[in-house]
């Protein structure tokens, strides 16, 4: 697996670009957001995700590595491919997806080119299976009784999991959880927006 590149750009297109790494050209395909911080001739590292298809191996590539972790989690979700999941990351970041998945915002979703009514519920429904399992998961290791169900965990356990799926390690993710119960924050929503305050 191509987890990082390390090269120069050697050729910019709309949304993809030519990283040559030790004078081999890789094609990797970006979002809007990391396309915008490349220049031609420049050095970049990008985190990738690597597709293997039957008839191709394809490249995504990312300036930030939660940006890397939400392509992945919108892939998990069914009848998300690479090219609806890179439409949603050019137009929200990371983090304002994981709070539009929280907030149920099924407006912002939709506002995505490709992304419809039943696209954008089945997406905000799916991401939040999975911060459910993670926040479950995170509970019956600390040894907090049964796994809650997804959507039944308390809003700090799904907001750590919200940050869990952003690829935050957990120790991170409490910490900065915990800094944000203290300014009064309650939501879910509200416990997200204030801990990435909090993270790097």
């Amino acid at each position: 697996m191509i987890e990082l590149l390390r090269g120069r750009v050697a050729r910019l297109e709309a949304d993809r670009a030519i990283i040559d790494v030790g004078g081999v050209g890789y094609t990797v395909y970006l979002t809007s957001p990391t396309r915008s911080h490349l220049r031609l001739g420049e050095e970049v590292n990008l985190f990738t995700y690597l597709q293997v298809r039957q008839d191709a191996l394809q490249l995504y590539g990312f300036r930030r590595w939660e940006e890397k972790e939400a392509f992945q989690a919108l892939l998990r979700v069914t009848g998300i491919g690479p090219k609806v999941a890179l439409s949603i990351l050019s137009a929200l970041s990371a983090r304002d997806l994981v709070v539009a998945v929280a907030c149920g915002d099924v407006q912002s979703l939709t506002a995505v080119s490709g992304v419809g009514k039943k696209t954008a519920q089945r997406i905000i429904l799916e991401l939040k299976e999975q911060m459910g399992a993670v926040a479950a998961h995170q509970a019956e290791e600390e040894g907090g009784g049964p796994p809650a169900l997804a959507g039944e965990a308390p809003a700090s356990a799904e907001a750590v999991a919200a940050l869990m799926v952003l690829g935050y390690p957990a120790v991170e993710a409490n910490r900065a959880v915990a800094a944000a119960e203290k300014t009064g924050a309650v939501t879910t929503p509200d416990l997200i927006r204030e801990a990435l305050k909090r993270v790097s």
